[in-house]
């Protein structure tokens, strides 16, 4: 049996798929480490087959119906038999000393069921790169509403390329819901706090890739990519709930954890179904809050854009919105 699988899900992405794989089978100072990988393709359309079966024949390759990230997930972790799964988007690398890290992690804190890290954010289109890491190492858990809001502000050190966790934990996890076509790692690692103490490390370990083709963190898109993620935040709102109750995490603290997916979600509702000016000015001044902009005659933007949204209709509040954060 391996300490560690490897997760690679894909779609689609024949121009980084071979970078990505290199950067797992270059891991150094893995001697004494026992590993497989895992390759789930989410029935890609392009050359990401050929690409995976001639050049990382090592590899296990499972080719499905394209069906969206959390059924890939879900038919990796059928096959998993590592101890540890550490997951990694088919568009991004890892740094050579990547699963080093994380396994000397988990053996020296036995008590943790996952670690995420800092990561490098690497923007394709404008040939730039830059580091993304917390000031220290530190623990999330959801025992509280304090713990819970550390969780908010540093979810990001947990998205797929730079998680990894125990079986045992994931186990507790699957399935992932179908539902999220996309983000389906964001239902894991918001519960993996609530199954076990989670370690994010300060060093960046992976390379985020931002490019035309992401399929949630995007800036330019089409009206079905947003659609797409508007589903899929309103799923996760829908989801995760429930799941936690499942694991005993008090209301206050789910409630915590959830508000800023729940602004997102209202945010979209009042753009496509409308609504009262009443209730896009609370939506606004409660993200304000949670970024920590208070309404102040000191800061005018912010009281100029409460202002708009206290009396605009919501579509057209939004639609100006959009276009003032794209100049």
């Amino acid at each position: 049996m391996p300490d560690v699988t490897v997760l690679v899900n894909t779609y689609n992405q024949e121009a980084f798929i071979g970078e990505a794989l290199e950067s797992v089978y270059a891991q150094e100072g893995l001697d004494d480490v026992g590993w497989d990988v895992i390759v789930v393709d989410d029935g890609s359309t392009d050359r990401t087959p050929d690409i995976v079966m001639d050049e990382f024949p090592e590899a296990t390759y499972i080719r499905k119906e394209n069906g969206g990230q959390a059924t890939a997930f879900n038919r990796g972790l059928a096959e998993a038999r590592g101890d540890i799964v550490a997951f990694l988007d088919g568009d991004d690398w890892w740094a050579p000393h990547k699963l080093k890290r994380v396994l000397r992690a988990f053996r020296l804190h036995r008590g943790i069921g996952a670690v995420g890290h800092g990561i490098v954010e690497v923007y394709e289109d404008e040939g730039r790169e830059r580091p993304h890491r917390p000031a220290d190492a530190f623990r999330l858990s959801l025992d509280s509403v304090e713990a819970a809001r550390r969780f908010r502000d540093h979810k990001s050190f947990l998205g797929t390329s730079r998680f990894a966790a125990r079986r045992s934990v994931l186990e507790q996890i699957v399935p992932v819901p179908e539902d999220l076509v996309v983000e389906a790692d964001e239902y894991m690692f918001t519960l993996a706090p609530a199954l076990s103490t989670v370690l994010v490390l300060r060093e960046p370990l992976t390379y985020y890739r931002l490019h035309g083709g992401n399929l949630f963190q995007f800036r330019d898109a089409s009206p079905e990519k947003k659609r797409r993620k508007q589903r899929v935040l309103a799923a996760l709102v829908r989801t995760l709930p429930p799941a936690l109750r499942a694991e005993d995490v008090p209301g206050p603290v789910i409630d915590t954890v959830l508000e800023p997916l729940r602004i997102t979600v209202r945010r979209a509702e009042l753009m496509r179904e409308g609504g009262w000016p009443w209730e896009t000015f609370q939506v606004e001044r409660r993200h304000a809050q949670l970024r920590g902009i208070e309404l102040a005659w000191t800061n005018p933007r912010r009281m100029l854009i409460q202002g708009l949204a206290a009396v605009l209709p919501p579509a057209t509040f939004y639609r100006l919105r959009n276009w003032y954060g794209q100049l």
